[in-house]
Order: C-alpha cells, then sequence, then structure tokens
C-alpha cells in the first residue's frame, strides 16, 4: 500500500509539474491598464493569451506597439490588404482587397461588443485627417498588416491615427473562456485572487 501511495503521489506531482510546464509556454497572462477596451474588458482585469492561438478577424489580441515595449490590448478589425472605412455614427466597414474590384456598396461589420455611446471619437467616427493610405474610400490596409479598434471608440488610440501594423506585432489571441466567464463569479475570484 505505501508504494502504491508513492507511486500516486509521483503521478499527480508529475502530471501538475507537466500541465504547469506547459501553460506556462503557451499562456501569457496581463493586467489591463485602461478604458480602450470598456464593454469587453476593463481596467485592472486579468486576462489570458494563448500565443499559439492564430487569431482571427474579430477577436481580442494583444499586440506591442510599434517602435516600443508597450502592450495593447485591442480588436482585430482587418487583414490587409483591405479597406477599411468609418462613417461618422462610427460603423465600420470592411472590404476585402484580394480582388481588384472595390466593392462600393459596403456593409458594416456587426459589432454587439461597442457600446451605443462609445461608438465614435468626439463626434467624429471618421479616420483622422492626414493618416497615411486614407483615400476618399476609407484607409486601405496592406498586405502583411492589420487594422486594429479599441471597443471604447471614444477613448481609445488605435489604428485610426496610428495606422495599420505589421501581423508580426500580435503576441496572441485573449482566450475567449476568460471573456465568457469576466461577469462570474469565477471570474472575479480570479481577478481578486490570481
Amino acid at each position: 500500500i505505501l508504494d502504491f501511495l508513492w507511486y500516486a503521489i509521483f503521478i499527480i506531482v508529475f502530471i501538475i509539474t507537466v500541465l504547469t510546464c506547459c501553460s506556462v509556454a503557451i499562456f501569457d497572462c496581463y493586467i489591463v491598464d485602461g478604458r480602450s477596451m470598456l464593454g469587453t474588458v476593463k481596467n485592472g482585469d486579468r486576462v489570458t493569451v494563448c500565443v499559439f492561438d492564430k487569431p482571427k478577424v474579430g477577436d481580442v489580441i494583444v499586440l506591442k506597439k510599434p517602435d516600443s515595449n508597450t502592450l495593447l490590448i485591442k480588436r482585430f478589425i482587418a487583414k490587409g490588404p483591405a479597406l477599411v472605412k468609418i462613417d461618422e455614427e462610427g460603423n465600420v466597414y470592411v472590404d476585402d482587397l484580394t480582388t481588384e474590384d472595390i466593392d462600393e456598396s459596403l456593409t458594416s461589420i456587426y459589432e454587439p461588443y461597442v457600446l451605443p455611446d462609445n461608438k465614435s471619437r468626439n463626434g467624429s467616427g471618421g479616420l483622422v485627417p492626414g493618416l497615411k493610405k486614407e483615400t476618399e474610400s476609407g484607409y486601405i490596409v496592406e498586405e502583411g498588416k492589420i487594422f486594429y479598434l479599441g471597443d471604447n471608440r471614444a477613448h481609445s488610440t488605435d489604428s485610426r491615427s496610428e495606422g495599420a501594423v505589421d501581423q508580426s506585432l500580435i503576441i496572441g489571441k485573449v482566450s475567449d473562456y476568460f471573456l465568457k466567464i469576466k461577469d462570474k463569479k469565477v471570474y472575479k475570484f480570479l481577478n481578486n485572487y490570481y
């Protein structure tokens, strides 16, 4: 019986060690600093990022700010080549430019995560005048670059003023699981004791 107990303890310790090493290698944890993603995550929230999960358009991501060690948490809106347009009401339109034609009848993307009061910045949802690659049709995102926005558009510094950035600056995708449980007791426990 004693041999069996030692064997069981060894197996449990081994499994815990392997799981811990895997989670350290696969997941990074960050504390949100700022209000640019209000509505999805708030200042002080903890998020888990999977570094091996390839983000898709619409995902919440953590990325490096160009020429800086600062990390940002934003919404992945478009991947180049694409055309992004934001109207005065703050509605976002995206057209894939893998073909030669620019669709003149763009439809806005569905963004239930953006609160109505947070759709535009300073009363203007349009792109900032003078932004590189901006045309009358919108902002052209080049191949290999991404366009990102904060969910709290009224208080977010993002691609509207910074432009599109290299896709290589993405750290990873914020875990959907942690976003789904953020309002539940488990998340509040993790947020306080994590």
